[in-house]
C-alpha cells in the first residue's frame, strides 16, 4: 500500500496536467521511475491508478499513520484536538482531490458515495472528540457543525482553484465559532 501511494503521488502532476483522460500508463510508469509491467502490478487499470485518493484503504491508511503519529490523545486540549484534526483533513483533502478531479473527469458514478462516505468518517471524527470533550453539547449543534464542515470540504474537493490554506482557515473558524458557543468558551472545555 506504501508503494501504491508512492506510485501515485508521482502521477498526481500528470492527473493535474494532461488530465486522467489522457494519461497514459507509459507516462504514469515513467513518472513512477518503473517500468509499464511493475505499475500493473500495483495498479490493473488506469482507473485503479488515478481514483487511488478516493480508495477507502488507502484514505484508511493515511488515518492510520496520523493517528499513530499523534500517540495517546488523552489530556488533549480542545484546541489541541482541532487542529490536529486540521492537519489530517487538509492531508486527506490534498491527497484525495486529484483523484476526485479524476473521477468528474471520467465520469465516476460512484463518486458521490465515496465523497459521501469519505466526508462522513473525516467530520464523524471530529464531532466524536467534541462530544468526549464536551458531552452537554446539543446535538443539533454538533449536527449543523457537521453540515457546515461537509459543505467546505466539498468545496476544498472539487475546487479547481481551491488553496487549501484557505480552507484550512475557514474550518477552524467553523470550529471556533461552534466552540465560543458553548458556556465558557474553550475554557469551559476540559484540558
Amino acid at each position: 500500500m506504501a508503494r501504491q501511494r508512492e506510485i501515485y503521488e508521482a502521477v498526481v502532476p500528470l492527473i493535474y496536467g494532461a488530465g486522467a483522460r489522457r494519461l497514459s500508463m507509459r507516462g504514469a510508469a515513467r513518472a513512477a521511475r518503473m517500468s509499464v509491467g511493475g505499475l500493473y502490478h500495483y495498479f490493473p487499470t488506469k482507473r485503479d491508478l488515478v481514483l487511488h485518493g478516493l480508495s477507502e484503504d488507502a484514505r484508511a491508511r493515511l488515518c492510520q499513520e496520523h493517528r499513530s503519529a499523534l500517540g495517546d490523545l488523552s489530556g488533549w486540549s480542545a484546541e489541541r484536538h482541532t487542529e490536529a484534526y486540521l492537519d489530517l483533513s487538509i492531508r486527506m483533502f490534498s491527497f484525495a482531490r486529484p483523484s476526485v478531479r479524476a473521477a468528474l473527469e471520467l465520469g465516476a458514478e460512484e463518486l458521490q458515495a465515496v465523497l459521501d462516505a469519505g466526508l462522513s468518517t473525516n467530520v464523524g471524527g471530529l464531532v466524536e472528540t467534541l462530544r468526549l470533550v464536551d458531552a452537554g453539547v446539543p446535538e443539533e449543534d454538533l449536527e449543523a457543525l457537521t453540515r457546515a464542515l461537509r459543505r467546505v470540504a466539498l468545496g476544498a474537493l472539487v475546487g479547481r482553484h481551491a488553496d487549501l490554506g484557505e480552507t484550512r482557515e475557514q474550518m477552524r473558524a467553523l470550529i471556533g465559532g461552534y466552540v465560543e458557543e458553548q458556556p465558557g468558551g474553550v475554557e469551559a472545555l476540559p484540558a
